[in-house]
């Protein structure tokens, strides 16, 4: 009789706790679905508005950003003393000078840029020069801080950089090669510790190419050969001999 009301009563307790779990279930796991559903992606959705408008307002004030620096340097070249700066390229110092250290139609591109900023392909086609050769001289033009460049982006990303003459920078560099004697170490760019030259035209040329030009032109020369690296003590040792 004991067991037969302990079986009764366990059944009793099990089948409350079997309807309240049931009542959990049914009270609890439907309102926890619906946060789950709708209020995560909701969430989601609205910082990624968020960061995307953040990113449009970043781009667009880079963009103000350019467009002010670039209307300066704009407004900085039209007031340079370009006719100066053509008389310089002329003089046989700085003339000599350019061609031994740049190349030999280096002078025909500081010519071109001493009548405003243009770009490497266009120079390059009224030259008549390779296009890598030109940029292998703009660079290093622009090594020596004789030139500099604006870059133009346009919609598809593609970039274009218009180069253009520094009169001030000219000018300083003028006083500098006028200063340099015979036997004196020539003034290689400041921001390079490996040079690279080529031996087979270096007798003639007397050209010491810094490393980002070198690197543009595969370190190869325009007569094929592969260029000799230097350090900067090699580079000027070489350079005051071959005077």
């Amino acid at each position: 009789m004991n067991n037969k009301k302990m079986q009764s009563g366990l059944k009793h307790v099990l089948k409350k706790s079997s309807i309240s779990l049931k009542a959990g279930k049914k009270g609890l796991r439907p309102k926890t679905a619906k946060l789950k559903i709708i209020n995560k992606p909701a969430a989601h959705s609205a910082q990624g508005k968020k960061t995307a408008t953040v990113r449009k307002e970043k781009a667009a004030k880079a963009d103000a950003n350019a467009s002010v620096r670039a209307a300066a340097i704009a407004e900085n070249i039209l007031k340079q003393n370009l006719a100066d700066v053509r008389s310089i390229i002329a003089n046989n110092t700085f003339h000599d000078y350019i061609s031994k250290n740049v190349g030999s139609r280096a002078n025909d591109i500081l010519m071109e840029l001493s009548y405003g900023p243009s770009v490497d392909e266009k120079m390059a086609e009224k030259l008549n020069i390779k296009l890598n050769e030109a940029r292998r001289m703009l660079n290093l033009l622009n090594n020596y801080g004789i030139i500099r460049y604006l870059v133009d982006k346009d919609k598809k990303g593609w970039l274009t950089f218009r180069w253009y003459i520094d009169s001030g920078s000219v000018t300083e560099f003028n006083k500098k090669i006028a200063s340099i004697s015979e036997h004196a170490v020539p003034a290689l760019p400041k921001n390079c510790n490996d040079f690279f030259m080529c031996e087979v035209c270096y007798p003639s040329q007397h050209i010491i190419f810094p490393f980002d030009v070198a690197f543009e032109s595969d370190f190869l020369c325009e007569c094929g050969k592969s260029l000799k690296m230097l350090t900067r003590e090699e580079a000027e040792s070489v350079a005051v001999q071959g005077r």
